[in-house]
């Protein structure tokens, strides 16, 4: 292994390491000054050439906010502690950076160094999950064109039960995962074609005439080491074709992500297709069905609706409730992720059920007492008179109070949308996502209409992930707090990640970890926060 002592005078262990750094310096508003390092394997230009970009123009939507931290750092001359963040890659696709920054006096310049992390080597979507697979299906067959691939889904039981039983430790849990992933990278066609779906299922992208009976056996044999008995454990595949002739990259990822799902809510059974055709055909059947049962819940009225609270963990008390909308039928239902998807892309249905939104918070019919939140699109605040019937609830709306989630922003447009500071001044609260507002300095954060900033769900997506960002993010809870808006965690599964969260103050968390969607106020589970107290 070779030293290496760098012109910084730091000393590194080899050169792997060096080819995975680069420095930028910034001044006080961002823009680079110059780079220096593997800018050019990292951004697709040399330091010189990045002189005058703005830092926001390499920064990918999910870590736009959190540089903001580094522009007021910046401006104010503070060291940035170390952190993690996401930048664009020049091919596609997004790659995760550590950071860490300090001020030049000298040169009254700002310094960041970047260190790529292969663990955050990810695409548009947190790498695991239904989302992440789909992109990494898509992107592999777009970087292999003349390769024949094929997914293959792989279960290897209920590891959730494992966690549970007391005769195996929580070390022991991690050493199986790790072993488990590294195996099926070996066989994948590169080491970040390996997704976890759900804790023990898996989908792995690989070459056709991959060696998958050695790969089950080698599985397995992990398998039993930990689980003797077989009694939780049992390892099963099922491999489909990945035949994308035809198939345009948007269908391809609506392919995959549908089997996908269906693989991680059922299992192994729900995979009844061979080829990604054929995944693609039901996915569009299953599309059309939904959607014919979505316009029938329109037109009948049939939208009921189920809360999920919003928590703030530093005091554990329900800060509001996210009014989540369902349609139900006796011989099935939609739940509210899957109308979201539906209407994704369609404004006229999703002007449809937001309309049906304003009118549920309209009739005041909703948990007496309780904060309301209801998530809708901008481009229906410009339809039918939405706008005009939400002031009309604020005129009568008393001690009501409603949380508006507005999507479909983005960071050029946020401050010329008037309607967002009408609705505020009405009495709502706005919350908006992160990667639609972008980097705010202190004047912008100041005028951003707003009083939640809902933050991307990769910050939590495991412990390690939101202890690397900790620090920051407490800064910006209390900067944030200092303007009057509020951190919003979303996608909360773990007890972990919770107390982590807990210990930034001034800020709220949902998800799986805090419980079902409730249907009454008895089923609270955490007291409700009384406005202005603690």
């Amino acid at each position: 292994m070779t030293s290496i002592l760098t012109a910084d005078g730091e000393i590194y262990e080899d050169e792997e390491t060096l080819k995975r750094k680069f420095q930028l310096y910034v001044d006080v508003a961002g823009d680079i000054l110059r780079g220096t390092g593997e800018t050019e394997r990292w951004l697709g230009k040399d330091g010189a050439a990045l002189a005058g970009e703005n830092l926001t123009h390499i920064i990918a939507r999910q870590s736009l906010f959190l540089s903001s931290e580094i522009i007021f750092h910046a401006a104010s001359g503070e060291r940035l502690k170390p952190c993690q963040i996401v930048l664009k890659k020049p091919t596609g696709g997004n790659a995760g950076f550590k950071l860490k920054g300090e001020h030049l006096p000298q040169q009254d310049e700002f310094k960041l160094e970047f260190t790529q992390d292969p663990g955050m080597d990810i695409g548009d979507d947190e790498f695991n999950s239904v989302k992440g697979l789909a992109n990494s299906v898509s992107g592999h067959l777009a970087d292999n064109p003349d390769t024949d691939l094929d997914l293959t889904f792989v279960e290897i039981g209920d590891v959730e039960a494992l966690a549970r039983d007391m005769t195996v430790n929580k070390g022991e849990i991690d050493d199986f995962t790790r072993e488990i992933e590294d195996r099926l990278r070996r066989d994948s066609i590169s080491p970040d074609a390996v997704s976890r779906v759900e804790n023990g299922k898996y989908g792995v992208v690989h070459e056709n005439g991959a060696d998958l009976k050695a790969m089950q056996q080698d599985l397995q044999g992990l398998a039993e080491r930990v689980d003797p008995s077989g009694r939780l454990l049992n390892v099963a595949t099922k491999t489909i074709e990945l035949d994308s002739d035809g198939i345009d990259e948007a269908d391809i990822v609506d392919a995959v992500e549908h089997a996908a799902r269906e693989f991680a809510d059922q299992g192994l059974d729900a995979i009844i297709f061979d080829t990604l055709s054929d995944s693609h055909a039901s996915y569009m059947d299953k599309k059309r069905d939904q959607t014919e049962m979505l316009v029938r819940a329109l037109a009948e009225n049939l939208l009921t609706v189920a809360y999920q609270s919003v928590v703030d963990a530093h005091l554990w008390k329900t800060d509001h409730l996210l009014a989540e909308f369902r349609a139900d039928f006796e011989e099935d239902g939609l739940g509210a992720e899957e109308i979201l998807k539906i209407v994704s892309g369609n404004l006229e249905l999703r002007a449809q059920i937001d309309e049906a939104q304003v009118k549920f918070i309209s009739g005041g019919d909703w948990l007496e007492g309780l904060t309301v939140a209801i998530s809708l699109d901008i481009h229906s605040l410009a339809t039918r008179d939405m706008l005009a019937n939400l002031l009309a609830f604020a005129d009568r709306a008393g001690d009501r109070h409603v949380v508006l989630r507005i999507g479909g922003l983005t960071p050029e447009i946020v401050e010329k949308i008037d309607a967002l500071k009408i609705l505020q001044d009405s009495g709502f609260a706005l919350a908006l996502k992160s990667e639609e507002i972008g980097a705010q300095d202190e004047e912008k954060l100041k005028r951003l209409p707003a009083d939640y900033v809902i933050l991307d769900e990769n910050l939590v997506s495991s412990e390690t992930a939101l202890n690397a960002n900790l620090n920051m993010l407490i800064e910006m809870a209390k900067r944030c707090g200092a303007n009057g808006k509020t951190l919003m965690f979303e996608g909360i599964s773990s007890g972990e990640v919770a107390k982590l969260i807990s210990k930034i103050p001034g800020s709220v968390a949902s998800g799986p970890y805090f419980g079902n969607a409730i249907e009454s106020f008895e089923e609270l589970r955490y007291p409700m926060k009384v406005k202005g107290k603690s």
